[in-house]
């Protein structure tokens, strides 16, 4: 007999499964859409979707279809999870359409906590600064590309170009840092009105684990560097939420284990 939604949604934690996966489980509607409802709210911004490939890729699309804009699935794997987050954040509504809307829209929000982080200056401040700097070059008439450009690589990539030195950003982020200022620009959106809740795939976390120890660690460490960020982002008001599939399998979780014990602690605290 087929499981339960609700001894689907039991399995989905990084414990040990209760019973052996069956060789069907139905899509997990009602817990996934409960988990989106919640994102930026009580809810936890992590959830670990467990179960086979065709299992997880039946219910990766069941949320495109949904009212949630839902980005990636095992891209991450190539490039890294970070560089992955932040390809899918340039893309939303076209090529950095959220950063340009920040530099155009007709009133420019900052709320708490985001005004207290800009007051007491460091990275947030840099990067708020330089979009005021960018709106008004755009409200003179000039064109502001190469800016919007420069900032989008020194977020994305850490890179300092010329464009910069005007914006007064003579600095490089470290890993963690660009994280922050990604979620820092997606928090500022959100209370300009310009986004809504954000859900980010990382999926087949067994193939990570089988890397060779040059490709494996730094795609571990990046995705534990992104979890603890977005983990102190949403309570701040980041509308993202980050869905990270793996298998049903205890070998799984003891690769994981050894090879990066945070990035299993963290996920298994997140384990519905």
């Amino acid at each position: 007999m087929p499981p339960t939604n609700d001894s689907f949604w039991e399995g989905l934690h990084l414990g040990r499964p209760r019973t052996e996966p069956p060789q069907s489980w139905p899509p997990p509607e009602q817990g996934l859409q409960h988990w989106m409802a919640q994102l930026g709210e009580d809810g936890s911004p992590i959830l670990v979707l467990r179960g086979s490939p065709s299992h997880r890729a039946e219910a990766y699309g069941w949320l495109r279809q949904s009212d949630y804009p839902v980005m990636g699935r095992d891209g991450w794997l190539g490039v890294g999870p970070l560089a992955d987050f932040a390809f899918h954040i340039s893309r939303l509504g076209g090529d950095w359409s959220l950063l340009w809307g920040l530099c155009d829209v007709q009133e420019f929000i900052v709320d708490e906590p985001l005004r207290g982080m800009v007051d007491e200056g460091g990275r947030y401040a840099e990067l708020f600064k330089a979009l005021w700097e960018v709106r008004f070059l755009l409200d003179e008439g000039n064109d502001v590309r190469p800016f919007v450009r420069a900032l989008t690589r020194w977020m994305v990539e850490g890179q300092l170009t010329e464009p910069l030195q005007r914006l007064r950003i003579n600095s490089t982020p470290n890993q963690r840092e660009r994280a922050d200022l990604l979620l820092f620009l997606l928090t500022l959106a959100r209370q300009n009105s310009l986004t809504g809740p954000l859900v980010f795939v990382f999926d087949s976390l067994e193939r990570a684990v089988q890397q060779s120890p040059e490709a494996r660690k730094p795609l571990l460490t990046g995705l534990l560097t992104l979890v603890e960020a977005v983990e102190h982002w949403v309570p701040l008001g980041s509308p993202v939420g980050l869905l990270i599939g793996m298998p049903n399998q205890r070998k799984t979780l003891s690769r994981l284990r050894r090879h990066n014990v945070r990035l299993h602690r963290r996920l298994r605290s997140h384990g519905v």
